[in-house]
């Protein structure tokens, strides 16, 4: 995303961050941005973008407690890159868990591999966004066992009736997704 016309809130989102938020889950996006990498946007850029997304987020009833990036193109192979689990560990420390006590809510392969690298509780691909076309590569990939979920509302409303016993008040999050509460092997 170069461009704030470029945002777009999938259905379900809003309401899954809210139900996640009043939970008292906290809550980080991160997220791959090798538009920095690649020169077609600055960093302050994508931070201005993240500021808005927050800001909207917010006053949707939705609380984002960190946003975490990399900046990296694909092809500088560094350790903040998803599916390498840099930034996943790193939200961690931000937010004060264990990736052990988290669960990671994607709709790439990527996702569900660093969600694996980082030792996370609990990797949701949902089916919103790439979601659907990712299923076959996680599954093909060997990266089970993961959650499947219809989109992020979904996803939100099976961490919560889990409450605090079989995942910490944390909940990382790397795009808009959606739950279906299946496991893929």
């Amino acid at each position: 995303m170069t461009s704030w016309s470029q945002f777009r809130l999938l259905p379900g989102t809003l309401e899954g961050l809210r139900q996640l938020t009043a939970a008292r889950y906290r809550l980080a996006v991160v997220t791959n941005q090798a538009v920095i990498g690649r020169g077609l946007a600055s960093a302050a850029e994508v931070e201005e973008l993240n500021a808005r997304m927050v800001s909207a987020l917010a006053e949707g009833g939705a609380r984002i407690d960190a946003v975490l990036y990399c900046p990296h193109a694909p092809e500088e192979g560094c350790a903040c890159r998803k599916p390498q689990p840099g930034l996943l560990i790193e939200a961690g420390r931000c937010l004060g868990v264990s990736p052990a006590d988290t669960c990671v809510i994607g709709d790439w392969v990527d996702d569900i591999a660093a969600a694996r690298a980082a030792d996370c509780a609990i990797p949701i691909l949902v089916l919103t966004g790439r979601g659907r076309r990712a299923l076959p590569l996680a599954r093909a990939a060997g990266l089970g066992p993961f959650m499947v979920a219809r989109d992020l509302l979904a996803a939100a409303q099976a961490i919560v009736s889990w409450g605090g016993d079989d995942v910490a008040k944390t909940q990382a999050s790397t795009e808009a997704i959606e739950a279906s509460g299946r496991y893929a092997p």
